[in-house]
């Protein structure tokens, strides 16, 4: 048996719910409301990037596969060892960080005051290294004492990779 399709009576066949019903008199509303609220969002999302995006402060620092790269320097690293930089309002500092994660090489723009609070496990070696472009930049690294004869040619071929931009 055919229903008749009335305005009054329409049906929906598999479940039985009327287009009159209280479900279709909350929801349309409830939809509309919340299409109107979503649209009315749109203004609060800035059309351009704010400037403390668009300019990040402090000279740039690129970091390849195998270099790093400042405004004054550029040097070399060996494969495995992670580049860690500092913080963009300060002086560029590159840390280089080696795979047992306490082996490091520090580049430091300036030179330094000698290391004051010595670590019994670990050695130290500092190297002021003058460029052309006449600055210094300090190099410093620090590994475990059991480890420092490995250490040492690692070092030196860093130090000799560092030139001037």
């Amino acid at each position: 048996m055919r229903m008749k399709a009335t305005p009054a009576k329409w049906r929906l066949r598999s479940t039985g719910i009327s287009l009159y019903s209280p479900v279709f008199r909350v929801s349309i509303p409830l939809l509309s409301g919340l299409l109107l609220l979503l649209s009315s969002c749109g203004p609060i999302v800035p059309a351009t990037a704010p400037a403390q995006l668009d300019h990040t402060p402090g000279p740039p620092i690129v970091v390849t596969d195998r270099t790093v790269r400042t405004r004054d320097y550029r040097l070399r690293y060996p494969s495995g060892w992670r580049v860690v930089t500092g913080e963009a309002r300060l002086l560029p500092t590159v840390v280089l960080v080696a795979p047992d994660g306490v082996t490091t090489i520090r580049f430091v723009v300036g030179a330094l005051p000698a290391q004051t609070t010595p670590e019994p496990d670990f050695k130290f070696i500092r190297r002021p290294v003058q460029l052309a472009s006449d600055f210094t930049i300090t190099v410093i690294g620090r590994a475990p004492a059991d480890e420092w004869q490995q250490f040492l040619p690692i070092f030196e071929w860093v130090v000799l990779s560092l030139h001037s931009v």
